[in-house]
């Protein structure tokens, strides 16, 4: 899968992601898709207005990534939208697409404190 940019939107959905599946060599011949990626944790809040860098990697694995500002990160787990999404940016219409990531906070273990017994 090639993958496309992402764009800040809105509060509920920080980016939309283009997905680009390739059934053969010729890049004409690739089918597109919008998937939403949600960050619960910023639900109604203005926060992901305010981000200037999203960086979403291993987008068609089964854990892909993203990274708000080049500081918080999380990992994100593929899901299936109630009915079809219509991706907006402003009054433009960009695309549709049945596809939802939900990301969480990446929870990192700090290996400098031993596991308690």
């Amino acid at each position: 899968m090639d993958v496309g940019s992402a764009s800040a939107s809105s509060a509920n959905r920080p980016a939309a992601k283009k997905l680009q599946q390739q059934d053969s060599d010729d890049p004409s011949q690739y089918d597109e898709e919008y998937v939403l990626l949600q960050i619960p944790d910023f639900d109604k809040t203005k926060f992901c207005e305010g981000v200037t860098n999203i960086d979403v990697s291993k987008i068609d694995s089964k854990t892909p990534e993203i990274v708000l500002d080049k500081q918080f990160h999380y990992e994100g787990k593929h899901g299936d939208a109630m009915g079809t999404l219509l991706h907006l940016q402003g009054d433009q219409y960009l695309g549709k697409g049945t596809k939802v990531i939900k990301f969480r906070m990446k929870r990192e273990q700090d290996k400098s404190i031993a596991p308690v017994k």
